[in-house]
Formats: C-alpha cells, sequence, structure tokens
C-alpha cells in the first residue's frame, strides 16, 4: 500500500523539495500550506490551502494521512531575535495542538528541526546527536522545545516520530528572492549587482547540505522506518570566507560584500556527525558545495531569464 505523507509547510523551499522526491519514491503526497494551490505540482500531489493554526481543516489532513512531515517555520535566526513572542505562538504552540491531535491516532511524525541551532555552542566537532542542547537564539530554543514535546508525546502517548536535525541546506529556489541562506543571496545579489550585506563573522564555520542530498537522506530514514533524532549534513565544516570565494570563482567576478557588526548571536562552528545515519541507512551526501553551488547558480540564471 503506498503511504500518505501530509507535507505541513509544502510549499516552502524543502518542503517543496521532499514532495518532489517522495512523489517519485511513490508515495500519494498532499502539500499543505496557505499557498499550496499557488504553485504548479505533478500528478501525484495534491494541493491544500490552509494554516496549521486551523484546527479544524488540518485535523481534517492528518486523518487522511499515514506520515505527517513538518516542515513549515514563520521564522528564522534573525526574525526571532527581534519577535520571540511570535516565534513561540506561531511555531511552538501550533505543533503541540498538532499533537494533540496525533496522539491517539498511531500516526507517525517526521519533524524537520536544525541541526545549526539546537546544538548552540559545541564542546567538539562534529557534533554528535547525544551533544547538549543550548540554544542560542529563541529560533533555536523554539526548535528544541518543539523536539522535546515530540519525545514526550511519544514517551506518555506511544506516538511514533522521526527527528531529523539538518545542516544549512541550500540548493534552487522557486523564488529566490536573497532573503535567506547565504549562498542563494551572494548569487542572487551578484546578478542583480546589488550590495550584499553580511550580520555574521566573515571567520565562522558552518554544515552545508545540498537539497537532493537531504531529500535523499529523508527518504532513506523514511523507507528504513527509523525512529529517533538523526543529524544530516555533510560533515565538512566550511567558513564564510570559503563560501564567498566559491561563489566568485563560479561567477568569475568580484562581489560586491559589506560585513556589518553581528546582530544575532552566533557560534564560531557548527559542523554535525553523520556517522548515525549512515550507519542506519548507509546514506552520506554526494553533492560538493561547488558542484551544489554552481547548480543553484545555472538555475537561478534561468530563473531571472524567464
Amino acid at each position: 500500500m503506498n503511504k500518505k505523507v501530509l507535507i505541513i509547510g509544502g510549499s516552502g523551499f524543502i518542503g517543496r523539495a521532499l514532495a518532489l522526491k517522495l512523489k517519485d519514491e511513490g508515495y500519494l503526497v498532499r502539500v499543505f500550506s496557505p499557498s499550496a494551490t499557488r504553485h504548479e505540482w505533478p500528478l501525484g500531489i495534491d494541493p491544500v490551502n490552509g494554516y496549521i493554526a486551523d484546527k479544524r481543516i488540518l485535523s481534517e489532513q492528518v486523518k487522511w494521512a499515514h506520515i505527517i512531515l513538518h516542515t513549515a517555520s514563520t521564522t528564522n535566526p534573525k526574525t526571532s531575535l527581534s519577535d520571540p513572542v511570535h516565534d513561540v505562538t506561531s511555531n511552538l504552540i501550533p505543533v503541540v495542538e498538532l499533537l494533540e491531535l496525533l496522539k491517539n491516532e498511531n500516526k507517525k511524525l517526521i519533524y524537520c528541526s536544525s541541526g545549526g541551532t539546537v546544538y548552540g555552542k559545541p564542546i567538539h566537532n562534529p557534533i554528535e546527536e547525544t551533544h547538549t542542547k543550548q540554544p542560542s537564539t529563541s529560533y533555536g530554543l523554539v526548535k528544541s522545545l518543539i523536539e522535546d514535546y515530540i519525545v514526550y508525546y511519544n514517551r506518555n502517548f506511544g506516538m511514533p516520530y522521526l527527528i531529523v536535525r539538518p545542516a544549512n541546506i541550500y540548493g534552487p529556489k522557486l523564488r529566490s528572492i536573497g532573503e535567506q541562506g547565504i549562498i542563494s543571496t551572494l548569487l542572487y545579489k551578484a546578478h542583480k549587482n546589488e550590495e550584499t550585506i553580511i550580520w555574521s563573522n566573515p571567520n565562522n564555520i558552518r554544515d552545508y547540505l545540498f537539497i537532493d542530498d537531504f531529500a535523499k537522506g529523508l527518504v532513506s530514514l523514511m523507507k528504513n522506518k527509523s525512529e529517533g533524532i538523526y543529524n544530516m549534513g555533510s560533515g565538512v565544516g566550511v567558513s564564510l570566507l570559503q563560501i564567498i570565494d566559491v561563489v566568485q570563482n563560479i561567477l568569475n567576478s568580484p562581489m560586491h560584500i559589506t560585513f556589518q557588526k553581528v546582530k544575532v548571536k552566533d557560534e564560531p562552528i557548527n559542523v554535525l556527525s553523520n556517522k548515525k545515519i549512515y550507519e542506519a541507512t548507509d546514506w552520506k551526501p554526494e553533492i560538493s558545495l561547488e558542484e551544489g553551488t554552481s547548480i543553484t547558480n545555472d538555475f537561478l540564471i534561468k530563473t531571472l531569464n524567464n
């Protein structure tokens, strides 16, 4: 029997990639988001407009599905800092209400968390899943609390779950507007001949994962019927300055970049261990940073030309 997967936030960058990958793998997919029907979807993906906070509509979609895949977020690390109350009310509370719908349904919840923000300042790198969580931002704290609630509902109600903690995911976007994700932002600003203002330490080291590799990794966990918590990253640390060099080499031209005083508390290094997911599924990333950035750039050029 084909598994029915409901993707909450399925119109976003990550959700859309997962919807397309799951459809190709034979799953029946339903995308649930406020703008689901505004996008074109291939046969096998059913778009439904709705907000996660609308419990009546959400309840109908949950009844349809076998697996609920949550990829939605209304904030990012920067916006969560300016309005932490909104971060809690629009992200944490709706998930707790979702858990209440699921607690007696015996349906699996898969939650896309954040490997880049839930750990905080690491004691060692690469970071394993057993590492203490000490998030430095409201964004990471809310992600961490959502994880804790999911584990709580599993412990008390037996609700099956899978939590993935991805690194910084990048790749082709339908709407590359340069608002989130350093690689797409640098490329977009360069093609627009605009200045890129960066509010982070240029020596900060992060883990970057191409979107197709992420989708393959998550599907491998689903097929393996894995449960628990898994990191997903490249396992390789790259500084912001190195990212800039990669982009400039691909564009074969310098960029207009200005570094400003850091506004968001940023840890100097965050690299994820892939040991657990590799042992469970044999998954490992296939796309290098240079190749992934080049693919992203090619897609952006086509998008801008159209």
